[in-house]
């Protein structure tokens, strides 16, 4: 066993709470999701949405019925968000290893949502649920494919696409989708504008902040043109 696979099984989820965003945060002496029942090894990875006054989780554990890593995402309830968290039911999606869930509730459609990466597939996945507990693929099932078509006629291919994260608007209609991108020695966030069906549409501007650059942003246009802005 090397030091990552020690490291890798101590993984929990933790809390800090505060009274105001600004802080000062005070963390929880315990974790407040550890494995059990259906999931073993690691709990990471949480997405929560608070509705109907308890509080719903999507994390991600090693599958109990799998040797070894075998790595899909759970859904848990709370009454408080310090927990305890259970987890009863089945996993959401279990016919590949998946990780980086993100999680809302649209009013609109009146459905519980959520993103996520399939490991060495070609694109991030959307699933729906009227509950919370029972989960079916939307239509169509892939939200979003890991290159990326330009105007221009360029494919760009980035080698890491993942973390998906989605702001919705007050009504909980998906207005913007944001992932984490990686290409060579570069590695940053990307904004991808959703129209209002909150889906992706086929022209848009796009900024990515790119780590190395510290507060640089550089913004891509369909067309093939870019600038970069310092600020």
């Amino acid at each position: 066993m090397n030091h990552w696979d020690v490291v890798r099984d101590r993984q929990r989820i933790g809390l800090a709470g505060a009274k105001n965003p600004a802080g000062p945060f005070v963390r929880e002496k315990e974790p407040v999701v550890v494995p059990q029942g259906p999931f073993k090894s690691i709990a990471v990875n949480p997405a929560l949405v608070y509705r109907a006054g308890r509080f719903m989780m999507i994390m991600k554990g090693d599958d109990v019925r799998k040797e070894g890593i075998f790595r899909i995402q759970f859904v848990g309830f709370s009454d408080r968000a310090e927990g305890p968290f259970r987890f009863d039911g089945a996993s959401i999606y279990d016919k590949q290893q998946t990780e980086d869930a993100c999680v809302w509730y649209d009013e609109h459609d009146q459905q519980f949502h959520t993103l996520f990466h399939v490991m060495n597939q070609p694109h991030l996945v959307h699933m729906v649920s009227s509950d919370g507990t029972c989960w079916e693929e939307a239509r169509p099932f892939v939200f979003v494919n890991k290159y990326f078509d330009r105007q221009t006629g360029e494919t760009w291919c980035p080698q890491r696409v993942e973390r998906p994260f989605v702001l919705p608007d007050e009504s909980g209609r998906a207005s913007w989708l944001y992932l984490a991108v990686k290409e060579g020695e570069t590695s940053g966030n990307i904004a991808i504008p959703l129209n209002d069906s909150g889906e992706i549409e086929n022209r848009g501007e796009w900024e990515m902040r790119n780590r190395e650059w510290g507060i640089a942003f550089h913004r891509f246009r369909w067309g093939g043109n870019s600038t970069a802005d310092s600020r």
